[in-house]
């Protein structure tokens, strides 16, 4: 028991010793920084966004922060490398990630109606940013309910004013016109002769003297009363069949003119089967398709002039006062990718009555050009324009 006890003992002896020499060998290690005999630098944690040196309230200046235009910052940053900030972006000057930055442009947007201008000293007022918009734009109806039986025009064709481009199926409309063409001609034959009335005429005369000669053998005895009677009566017929022969040539040669109306709106009943563009255009949409059934009034397709356009600028009253550009002369300038420019001539036909803002619009009208098929002026593009104030409106730029 004694001995056992002895050995017990011992070993506990022996175990807080052990337990001495580990703790002393692993603080060393800490203190001296020394693992296997090598040194290293153990990691400090990462400095947060918005706390240095315990302080929460100041910033962390070895952080920065990319900026993304319209967008709120990113979640903080985990690592204490600093960032390059890219061109055109502004530094964060803040650690909120919840601030959003936007960046300030140094050039003005080419979109800028309000761009400032500029009367120079030969006389002409600068706009440099104008906006080309259309003039008409408009969709061609159907003016007659059927199949639609052509749609000649096609989207991005561009066609002239006059030209027919759909038509619906109008074959009742056009046997309707041949049946009034033929009776208009019916009674233009009826009335190209007057026979009827000149043998009513003869007639008349024959009678005439029929009833002199049996008045004077009455006279005479030589004829009785009841022969002159019927002579005079025959010459009274005879007086009243060329006054109706009169009378039916005047209706006849009045239903010829009620024929020709009947032709003229059977002819207009055609025409109103066919969709005509009244100016040159550009077909710009297509609304229905070929063989479809359309009622009146129903759109057909949407055509946009384009051989005159509108060239749209913002000018200031304490600048140029509204009367001073009306009717005026001007030049429009559209620059072209690579530096050429293209200039058009043209003319103020509106300024507008009232100012909005600090700003009213005025409109020049020009006279679009092509280029292999291609308009220059598009509505929606952005050109400059030059008021010619000091000369009169007929001496550059004739009525368009």
């Amino acid at each position: 028991m004694l001995f056992g006890s002895i050995i017990s003992y011992r070993n506990s002896v022996l175990g807080i010793i052990l337990v001495l020499i580990a703790g002393g060998v692993g603080i060393e290690c800490c203190s001296e920084g020394t693992v296997f005999g090598q040194e290293r630098t153990l990691p400090l944690p990462p400095r947060l966004p918005g706390t240095a040196n315990g302080n929460s309230n100041s910033a962390a200046p070895s952080q920065s922060l990319r900026s993304i235009p319209g967008h709120q910052l990113p979640p903080p940053m985990t690592s204490i490398e600093q960032p390059e900030v890219a061109s055109g972006q502004l530094p964060s000057s803040a650690a909120n990630p919840s601030s959003t930055i936007h960046p300030v442009s140094s050039t003005r947007s080419n979109g800028n109606l309000s761009a400032p201008v500029e009367v120079s000293a030969d006389g002409h007022l600068r706009v440099p940013v104008c906006l080309v918009i259309v003039i008409e734009k408009i969709q061609l109806p159907a003016r007659e309910s059927g199949v639609l039986g052509q749609l000649i025009a096609k989207e991005g064709q561009l066609v002239t004013g006059g030209s027919m481009i759909a038509k619906v199926d109008d074959s009742q409309a056009d046997t309707e016109l041949e049946s009034s063409k033929r009776r208009l001609e019916a009674s233009q034959l009826k009335v190209s002769s007057d026979i009827a009335i000149q043998y009513a005429s003869a007639a008349k005369e024959t009678a005439e003297k029929t009833f002199k000669r049996e008045e004077g053998l009455f006279r005479k005895g030589a004829s009785t009363e009841m022969k002159r009677d019927e002579a005079y009566l025959a010459s009274v017929q005879a007086d009243l069949q060329l006054k109706k022969a009169n009378h039916d040539f005047q209706v006849d040669q009045k239903a010829v003119k009620l024929e020709e109306i009947q032709v003229t709106k059977a002819q207009q009943l055609l025409d109103r089967h066919a969709i005509i563009a009244p100016w040159t255009g550009v077909v710009t949409k297509t609304l229905k398709r070929e063989s479809e059934w359309v009622n009146a009034g129903d759109p057909i397709l949407e055509l946009v002039q384009m051989d005159r356009i509108w060239i749209e600028g913002s000018l200031d009253p304490s600048v140029i006062h509204p009367y001073q550009v009306s009717d005026k002369a001007a030049v429009v300038t559209l620059n072209l990718p690579g530096g050429e420019k293209v200039a058009f001539d043209g003319r103020i036909t509106f300024v507008d009555t009232q100012v909005i803002g600090d700003k009213y619009k005025v409109r020049a009208e020009v006279l679009n050009r092509q280029i292999e098929n291609h308009w220059l002026l598009v509505p929606g593009m952005y050109v400059s324009m030059e008021i010619i104030l000091n000369h009169s409106p007929a001496d550059r730029v004739s009525h368009q």
